[in-house]
Protein backbone atom coordinates (compact mmCIF):
# COMPACT_ATOMS: atom_id res chain seq x y z
CA UNK A 1 0.00 0.00 0.00
CA UNK A 2 1.65 3.33 -0.61
CA UNK A 3 -0.69 5.35 1.25
CA UNK A 4 -1.27 5.65 5.12
CA UNK A 5 -3.25 8.24 7.16
CA UNK A 6 -3.49 9.31 10.83
CA UNK A 7 -6.28 11.64 12.12
CA UNK A 8 -4.84 13.88 14.60
CA UNK A 9 -8.19 15.77 16.29
CA UNK A 10 -6.31 17.63 18.75
CA UNK A 11 -4.15 19.33 15.69
CA UNK A 12 -6.96 18.95 13.67
CA UNK A 13 -5.01 17.43 10.40
CA UNK A 14 -5.24 14.53 8.70
CA UNK A 15 -1.88 13.20 7.23
CA UNK A 16 -1.81 11.18 4.27
CA UNK A 17 1.79 9.33 3.88
CA UNK A 18 2.97 8.93 1.04
CA UNK A 19 5.25 5.66 1.02
CA UNK A 20 5.48 5.20 -2.62
CA UNK A 21 3.62 7.16 -5.84
CA UNK A 22 0.01 5.66 -5.93
CA UNK A 23 -2.48 5.40 -8.83
CA UNK A 24 -4.96 8.25 -8.71
CA UNK A 25 -7.55 5.31 -7.40
CA UNK A 26 -5.95 4.42 -4.48
CA UNK A 27 -5.65 8.29 -3.22
CA UNK A 28 -9.57 8.14 -3.88
CA UNK A 29 -10.08 5.13 -1.95
CA UNK A 30 -7.64 6.76 0.90
CA UNK A 31 -9.54 9.76 1.20
CA UNK A 32 -12.84 7.67 0.93
CA UNK A 33 -12.07 6.00 4.13
CA UNK A 34 -10.40 9.15 5.68
CA UNK A 35 -14.29 10.48 5.23
CA UNK A 36 -15.95 7.68 6.71
CA UNK A 37 -13.56 7.19 9.91
CA UNK A 38 -15.26 8.04 12.92
CA UNK A 39 -13.00 10.67 13.65
CA UNK A 40 -12.88 12.53 10.57
CA UNK A 41 -15.03 15.77 10.51
CA UNK A 42 -15.53 18.20 7.54
CA UNK A 43 -13.45 20.90 7.97
CA UNK A 44 -9.62 18.77 8.88
CA UNK A 45 -6.99 20.32 7.22
CA UNK A 46 -4.94 17.82 5.24
CA UNK A 47 -0.94 17.07 5.04
CA UNK A 48 -0.08 15.06 1.54
CA UNK A 49 3.54 14.27 3.23
CA UNK A 50 5.16 13.12 0.13
CA UNK A 51 9.05 13.48 1.55
CA UNK A 52 9.43 9.55 1.57
CA UNK A 53 8.67 9.80 -2.66
CA UNK A 54 11.51 10.66 -4.68
CA UNK A 55 9.65 10.37 -8.10
CA UNK A 56 7.03 13.49 -8.93
CA UNK A 57 3.73 12.72 -9.21
CA UNK A 58 2.63 12.82 -12.90
CA UNK A 59 0.31 15.89 -14.98
CA UNK A 60 -2.44 13.51 -15.16
CA UNK A 61 -2.14 12.66 -11.14
CA UNK A 62 -2.21 16.21 -10.24
CA UNK A 63 -5.22 17.20 -12.23
CA UNK A 64 -7.11 14.23 -11.12
CA UNK A 65 -6.26 15.48 -7.58
CA UNK A 66 -7.40 18.92 -8.38
CA UNK A 67 -10.43 17.89 -9.61
CA UNK A 68 -10.78 15.79 -6.49
CA UNK A 69 -10.66 18.62 -4.48
CA UNK A 70 -13.19 20.63 -6.27
CA UNK A 71 -15.38 17.39 -6.05
CA UNK A 72 -15.06 16.92 -1.95
CA UNK A 73 -14.46 20.90 -1.07
CA UNK A 74 -17.07 21.49 1.46
CA UNK A 75 -15.41 18.69 3.38
CA UNK A 76 -11.91 20.66 3.42
CA UNK A 77 -10.37 23.06 4.57
CA UNK A 78 -7.19 23.45 3.46
CA UNK A 79 -4.49 21.02 2.02
CA UNK A 80 -0.66 21.23 2.96
CA UNK A 81 1.23 19.37 -0.32
CA UNK A 82 4.61 18.20 1.21
CA UNK A 83 7.15 17.41 -1.35
CA UNK A 84 10.75 16.51 -0.86
CA UNK A 85 12.70 17.54 -4.34
CA UNK A 86 12.61 20.24 -7.23
CA UNK A 87 10.48 17.86 -9.79
CA UNK A 88 7.56 17.67 -7.01
CA UNK A 89 8.00 20.79 -5.91
CA UNK A 90 6.87 22.00 -9.60
CA UNK A 91 3.81 19.50 -9.92
CA UNK A 92 2.87 21.00 -6.31
CA UNK A 93 2.94 24.45 -7.73
CA UNK A 94 0.91 23.49 -10.58
CA UNK A 95 -1.55 21.89 -8.68
CA UNK A 96 -1.97 25.64 -6.57
CA UNK A 97 -2.73 27.05 -10.24
CA UNK A 98 -5.08 24.52 -11.04
CA UNK A 99 -6.63 24.83 -7.94
CA UNK A 100 -7.33 28.52 -7.70
CA UNK A 101 -10.95 28.28 -8.59
CA UNK A 102 -11.44 25.33 -5.88
CA UNK A 103 -12.64 26.50 -2.57
CA UNK A 104 -9.96 24.99 -0.84
CA UNK A 105 -6.56 26.55 0.17
CA UNK A 106 -3.74 24.21 -1.48
CA UNK A 107 -0.09 25.33 -0.75
CA UNK A 108 3.06 23.33 -1.37
CA UNK A 109 5.95 23.10 1.07
CA UNK A 110 9.57 21.47 1.51
CA UNK A 111 9.85 21.83 5.54
CA UNK A 112 7.24 19.62 7.24
CA UNK A 113 7.19 22.01 10.41
CA UNK A 114 6.63 25.10 7.95
CA UNK A 115 3.29 22.93 6.36
CA UNK A 116 2.11 22.20 10.01
CA UNK A 117 2.39 25.68 10.80
CA UNK A 118 0.63 26.75 7.70
CA UNK A 119 -2.10 24.56 8.67
CA UNK A 120 -2.62 25.03 11.91
CA UNK A 121 -3.28 29.23 10.97
CA UNK A 122 -6.51 27.74 9.06
CA UNK A 123 -8.00 25.35 11.44
CA UNK A 124 -11.75 26.17 11.97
Amino acid sequence: MSLTYAIDKALRMVTIQYNANPDFAEFERTMETVFKDPNYEAGLNFLLDRHLVDEPPSTEYIKELVGFLKKHELKLNCVAFMVKNVASYGMGRMAQILAEDVDVRLQVFTDTEEAKQWSRSYST
